[in-house]
């Protein structure tokens, strides 16, 4: 049905899936034959009963008690409809299939003919009738063309690919080992970072030289005070006024100085503080309305623009400049 075929190797055939295997177009039993208590013979209608891989073994779901077409343990299920279609598994025992799958059974050597059909997965979604709902039809299977090599090249190719299958598996398990001793050793450098450990021998090497953090705090509230302080004069200004004294300067609240009588030790010339002294919290939606969008203008982020630990940018909503100033003008003191 249009696929392009490709010189094969010397000893090599083209043959059609009808002739080298059986084709079991799955039809569904009486809707009211369906139980879940086991009684009759088990019952697969699509992915529900798949097992969680490609080649796994189907699993016991449903059952019927009138069933129509049958396949048998070790054949090849494949969806035939819907979105899942050109999906496969492995009959784990025998079965009535309905009208959602098709039992392949191979006459040459299945676990090749299994590898061939996982292969053209795409290749057998594009050959259903249906923009919204594909179904692959008898004939739509029973014509796809198969390359088939000499038997014992068949079972050289399956074992090949069992091999390296099995690499990629230990492959993938090695990584997550990896990335889960990776996980753990950045939260160990995190921890050793804000405990001081991570420096300690820096820190011996500039004793005497470094500014302690009690005079690095000083500056920054000294720092905070006097933005305010500017801000209101601002402010005064803008209104007209003009301060007669420094009473103003007395509605300004000095941040509050945390409790540290239970927490740990720190190093020397470190000091514990609270977000609160060292930073200032923009309030996100100052107006309480998520501002319009616009072209070319800033990224707004949201919580579903932080991704794997990363902030996405690019696929931001954007918002004007203005919107931007309000935003970095408003903060909770």
């Amino acid at each position: 049905m249009g696929e392009e075929l490709y010189e094969l190797p010397k000893g090599w055939a083209y043959s059609e899936l009808r002739d080298v295997a059986e084709i079991i177009m799955g039809q569904s039993p009486p809707g009211d034959s369906y139980n879940q208590d086991g009684i009759g013979v088990p019952l697969i209608n699509g992915p529900v009963e798949f097992g969680p891989r490609p080649f796994s073994k189907t699993i016991r779901s449903k059952f019927t008690t009138q069933p129509t077409r049958m396949c048998k343990k070790d054949d090849l299920i494949l969806c035939v409809r819907g979105s899942t279609t050109g999906r496969i598994n492995i009959a784990g025992f025998d079965a009535s299939i309905g009208r959602g799958v098709a039992a392949i059974r191979s006459l040459l050597y299945q676990e090749y003919l299994n590898i061939f059909i996982h292969a053209i997965r795409e290749q057998i979604y594009n050959r259903g009738t249906g923009s919204t709902f594909p179904n692959v039809s008898n004939e739509a299977v029973s014509s796809i063309i198969v390359p088939l090599p000499p038997l014992p090249e068949q079972h050289r190719i399956v074992a090949k690919i069992e091999e390296l299958f099995t690499q990629l598996d230990t492959g993938v398990e090695l990584l997550k080992k990896v990335k889960a001793k990776l996980k753990r050793y950045r939260q160990a450098v995190l921890k050793a970072a804000v405990e001081g450990n991570l420096t300690k021998e820096w820190r011996e090497a500039n004793q005497g030289e470094l500014e302690p953090a009690s005079v690095l705090l000083e500056r920054i509230l000294k720092q905070r005070r006097e933005k305010w302080e500017a801000e209101q004069l601002a402010k005064m200004k803008a209104q007209g006024k003009t301060p007669k004294d420094d009473s103003w300067k007395l509605k300004y609240q000095e941040p509050v100085a945390p409790d540290t009588s239970e927490l740990r030790e720190l190093p020397d010339e470190w000091v514990w503080t609270t977000l609160e002294l060292v930073a200032n919290a923009v309030d996100p939606q100052p107006s309480h309305r998520t501002p319009p969008t616009v072209d070319g203008g800033v990224p707004y982020i949201g919580m579903g623009d932080i991704k794997d630990g990363k902030i996405d940018f690019e696929n931001s909503r954007k918002v004007s400049i203005e919107v931007l100033k309000e935003h970095q003008g408003t903060s909770k003191e």
